[in-house]
């Protein structure tokens, strides 16, 4: 496929009868298999928007700048397919095969995409009018989940917010790639070539990052939980504190301590981990209650809606670290150093304890904060009313 290009065409779409298009299926059928009367079929700016067209066999087809906006297309066959600057705005294409497809400049907005086979496409820009600049190939807000996109070619292309969980991206090549927010745990990215990816936000645990080359990559705020980037290339990449990076091993600790909530102690292990180094850890949206934590370094961590409800921190240096929305009720944060730490919407409730038996006794375990450092703290909807809060 050839490089970034525009191409003329009409303005409007030209719409099409059932008759016709059976037709040319038929025509076409024949051109795949090399029969005598076969005719590539030709769909070029054609209004297919809507169609029921499950299974359809396009397979090397003619098909830049067809609507096929809200049309059902799955297992649909069109690799080889020249797709540029085509329109699957909200269309179903699970299970379909676009692989070599030239999808430079299309549109998949709002598309199912499951299970869908993109291996060797070109998602690079791309526009069908001279006078227009080439457009992005956007897959934003799509579900891509298990898509295999194998060596695709991805200049600039754009999967923001899409799910692209357990998919294949192996071997892709492209710069500039837009991954912000994107879904991309258990994907498979070894020996992809992604400089200057955009993946600030995107969720990449468990995936595989082999030999990838993310020079000058934004990570900022990524999850890199059970990450192996010992092969990765990310010279010039943005690697911030509040990237979350979990290794193996902690990883089995956190699991563990879930299991010892969920069983209320009589499996698992209590997480314990007083007075340890965890500058920067990332435990976003863990169940961390009751844990022990009393001492630690946690400055810079990553703790946004954590429930950390009966933990001790009391004394841990919290300084800088993102507990926005994170559920501290009766957590005992004595003397802990919480300077420009991020509380906003954090929960402060007290606790009511309960016996044995499950009843509540008539006591309650209030947020303790005697002695913490608040200086530069962020409390913006944080209710401290009824914490027990620090000597003025």
């Amino acid at each position: 496929m050839g490089e970034d290009v525009t191409v003329a065409a009409p303005l409007e779409l030209q719409s099409l009868t059932i008759r016709e298009l059976v037709a040319i299926l038929k025509d076409h059928r024949r051109y795949v298999a090399k029969q005598p009367g076969g005719v590539r079929a030709d769909l070029r700016n054609r209004d297919l928007s809507g169609r029921d067209l499950a299974d359809i066999d396009l397979q090397q087809a003619l098909l830049s700048a067809v609507n096929f906006s809200h049309a059902v297309l799955t297992r649909g066959k069109f690799q080889y397919a020249d797709l540029f600057a085509a329109n699957f705005h909200d269309a179903d294409l699970s299970d379909a095969i676009l692989a070599r497809a030239d999808l430079r400049g299309a549109r998949f907005g709002g598309a199912r995409m499951i299970r869908v086979n993109l291996a060797e496409s070109d998602l690079r820009p791309g526009a069908v009018m001279q006078a227009e600049p080439s457009r992005a190939t956007d897959l934003s807000v799509v579900d891509l989940n298990q898509a295999k996109l194998k060596r695709a070619k991805l200049d600039h292309a754009r999967f923001a917010n899409s799910n692209l969980r357990d998919a294949n991206l192996s071997r892709v090549e492209g710069e500039h790639v837009d991954f912000r927010g994107a879904d991309l745990a258990g994907a498979n990215l070894e020996g992809a070539r992604l400089k200057h990816a955009d993946m600030s936000g995107a969720n990449l645990r468990g995936a595989n990052l082999k030999q990838a080359r993310l020079d000058g990559a934004d990570l900022s705020g990524a999850v890199l939980t059970n990450v192996d980037l010992s092969t990765a290339s990310l010279m010039g990449a943005v690697v911030s504190r509040n990237t979350a990076i979990v290794s193996p091993s902690m990883q089995k600790r956190l699991d563990s301590h879930t299991v010892w909530l969920s069983s209320n102690g009589a499996k698992g292990e209590r997480l314990q981990m007083d007075r340890q180094d965890l500058k920067g850890a990332a435990f976003a949206g863990l169940d961390l209650s009751a844990s022990s934590l009393s001492g630690a370094d946690l400055s810079g961590a990553h703790l946004s809606r954590c429930k950390l409800v009966m933990a001790d921190l009391s004394y841990a240096d919290l300084s800088d670290c993102d507990l926005s929305d994170a559920d501290l009720s009766g957590t005992n944060l004595t003397s802990a150093n919480l300077r420009g730490a991020t509380l906003t919407g954090a929960k402060l409730d007290p606790v009511q304890l309960k016996g044995p038996d499950g009843k509540p006794i008539g006591r309650a375990c209030p947020t303790n904060l005697t002695d913490a450092d608040l200086r530069d703290a962020r409390l913006d909807g944080a209710d401290l009313s009824r914490a027990v809060t620090p000597a003025h």
